[in-house]
């Protein structure tokens, strides 16, 4: 089984290119949001709620290292990045608004100790990866399929980290997506526990259902 993530969106250019390629897959992934971009097009949070998938937060403005930060900044920057989900899913319907989940990852993977202490008692899950592309560097679509095939196949099984900022993800997705079922794998999606999303909303201090200013 592989769980397909995105980071770093929502982008203008290629989160709906991804989604697209999604829906013809009918696979469901989950999208790591940044507060920020989440901001400006609350639309394409919305739309990617409204095709079914999991959204998880970010941070505010993707510093690459939270450990470098002053804890009071770094836990602003998380808190502002669920913040700004909460706030572009205000209109949209229950079942959209649902779609965000008690799940968070650090930029860079950089996690931290005392703030995955936070966050878990908070009842916010951190999510890391089993295995990447390297669709971060400036390498041709060729190469990020590549990678990911073999990083799969070294693993077996696991949660996979992309990026729905990244043309070049983009253009290799469908071909993964293919070859990875013809070699028996099957696609799962990231959802919170029953009542996940109840536990961290009621929790002391909540970073969800307990929105903060974005401005």
């Amino acid at each position: 089984e592989i769980a397909l993530t995105f980071d770093d969106g929502p982008d203008a250019k290629t989160t709906e290119r991804v989604l697209d390629i999604l829906d013809r897959h009918c696979s469901k992934a989950t999208f790591f949001m940044v507060g920020w971009y989440a901001h400006a097009r609350p639309d394409l949070v919305r739309e990617v709620a409204a095709r079914g998938h999991t959204i998880g937060t970010h941070t505010w403005f993707h510093p690459n290292n939270l450990r470098h930060l002053p804890k009071a900044e770094a836990k602003r920057e998380i808190s502002k990045g669920f913040s700004a989900i909460e706030a572009a899913l205000a209109s949209a319907p229950p079942a959209s608004q649902a779609r965000l989940a008690p799940f968070f990852r650090f930029p860079g993977l950089n996690d931290e100790k005392s703030l995955r202490g936070w966050l878990g008692a908070r009842n916010i899950a951190t999510v890391s990866c089993d295995f990447g592309a390297d669709d971060w560097l400036k390498i041709s679509s060729a190469q990020v399929y590549k990678r990911a095939l073999a990083n799969i196949d070294q693993v077996g099984r696991g949660i996979l980290i992309l990026h729905d900022t990244k043309p070049h993800t983009a253009d290799m997705l469908s071909d993964l997506i293919v070859t990875l079922e013809k070699r028996g794998y099957s696609f799962v999606q990231l959802v919170p526990e029953k009542n996940g999303r109840s536990y961290a909303a009621n929790a002391r201090d909540a970073l969800l259902g307990n929105p903060h200013s974005v401005q």
